[in-house]
């Protein structure tokens, strides 16, 4: 088996931002959630590596240089959360009257990111999705509004995703160009139920398959 030599779709887009609340995560078990929710209109998204670097020299030379990702820093920024959706991140509560509640017991849930980029071909997406984390609150920022300008606040929000107790996995990404089995079916349905990674490694078994090089 030869692995093809083509071009990869590049993300150039932004949406469909769900959250969806972890309601179980045991070691050796299994890691449970509620139904996604849609979160807010997308502007951007930051995912950032948090690493683990270490090394070990000995003989004069390097013998072990490991970097391992722990979790991730995401930086979400979209056009206008509900007080719904604050309520459902930040742990605060709506009352009878539909009033946004903050209190200062409110702890933020722990939950899962989903979301998807459109890719460079116009056609297909990277699905994406962090199953631990949760997110805290920045700054609200308001101003008058001026005769021959509008300016419109948008909201960001900070947080920080790690590995799930039961299995270790921390992130999870799938492409909608992708030919394996059954990578149609999950995709279809990736924002109503929290998807789960397979138990196969494929690439472990691609490691020792050629890439053909560019003929001239």
């Amino acid at each position: 088996m030869t692995r093809v030599k083509a071009k990869v779709a590049i993300p150039i887009g932004l949406d469909n931002v769900y959250g969806a609340k972890l309601t179980a995560d045991v070691a050796g078990g299994k890691t449970t959630y509620e139904v996604p929710e849609y979160a807010a209109r997308a502007i951007k998204c930051t995912l950032t590596p948090v690493t683990k670097t270490g090394t070990l020299e000995s003989d004069d030379a390097v013998e072990i240089d490991q970097t391992v990702i722990t979790g991730y820093t995401v930086s979400l920024e979209e056009s206008q959360l509900d007080d719904y959706m604050r309520a459902l991140i930040f742990g605060h509560r709506i009352d009878k009257s539909g009033g946004l509640v903050i209190s200062k017991t409110d702890t933020p849930p722990e939950l899962a990111l989903l979301c998807r980029s459109k890719l460079s071909d116009e056609k297909n997406y990277k699905y994406m999705v962090l199953y631990k984390g949760s997110f805290k609150k920045n700054a609200e920022e308001y101003e008058t509004d001026k005769r021959d300008t509008t300016t419109y606040k948008t909201e960001t929000v900070e947080g920080t995703f790690y590995a799930r107790e039961s299995d270790g996995v921390i992130k999870y990404d799938l492409r909608s160009d992708s030919t394996a089995a059954g990578a149609a079916e999950k995709i279809k349905a990736w924002f109503t139920a929290v998807p789960e990674p397979d138990a196969e490694n494929l690439a472990q078994a691609a490691a020792n398959v050629s890439v053909p090089t560019d003929k001239k």
